[in-house]
């Protein structure tokens, strides 16, 4: 069984002082909690580094969506106008936070109008995501992220605490269900 500790900053290294026992203890932010979880559950083997694939993905989602827009035109336009990748990148963020936060981009009634956009454009991105040949390549942490969150309910893992170094009322929204999910399986 394994004792986690958290913290958003534990990504980089961490300097946890030697003592009798310690075997067990894993410190981890974010992305090492993703990596550890992935390898538990057999989700494993992403590339990193694959930014600059899922921004041109999503590039193409966007030019996509603003070339059938006719009647209207979307929100970004300009931006993208500008300059394409870093309107893409910049939207691209913006996608995984979302998707972090839970919104799962179903196009419902009375949708604000960027979220209407960003929603279609998602629909577009989804199908690049779908790609046999870019799966791996194309799946952001978020992506992967919510891929685990997906996959925990109902599973046993060697989980004995998670340690929290900040409030988890103050964690990101993504961490926050996390705990729910495992809280919830025991």
């Amino acid at each position: 069984m394994f004792i986690i500790h958290f913290s958003g900053d534990f990504d980089g290294p961490v300097y946890a002082a030697k003592t009798p026992g310690q075997q067990g203890n894993i410190y981890a932010g974010p992305r090492k909690l993703l990596q550890w979880l992935e390898g538990q559950l057999g989700l494993s083997g992403y590339p990193a580094n694959t930014d600059y694939l899922r921004i041109e993905l999503y590039r193409q989602a966007l030019e996509r969506h603003l070339s059938e827009s006719h009647d209207k035109k979307p929100f970004y336009e300009h931006s993208y106008r500008a300059d394409r990748f870093a309107a893409a990148t910049a939207l691209l963020g913006w996608r995984d936070e979302l998707l972090l936060a839970g919104w799962d981009f179903s196009a419902v009634q009375d949708l604000p109008p960027r979220l209407g956009d960003l929603s279609t454009v998602e629909q577009l991105f989804q199908v690049k995501l779908q790609d046999p040949s870019l799966f791996a390549q194309a799946s952001g942490f978020a992506d992967r992220f919510v891929r685990v969150l997906d996959a925990l309910p109902g599973r046993k893992l060697p989980i004995q605490e998670i340690r929290f170094y900040e409030p988890l009322a103050l964690q990101e929204p993504v961490i926050q269900r996390l705990a729910n999910i495992l809280r919830s399986d025991g």
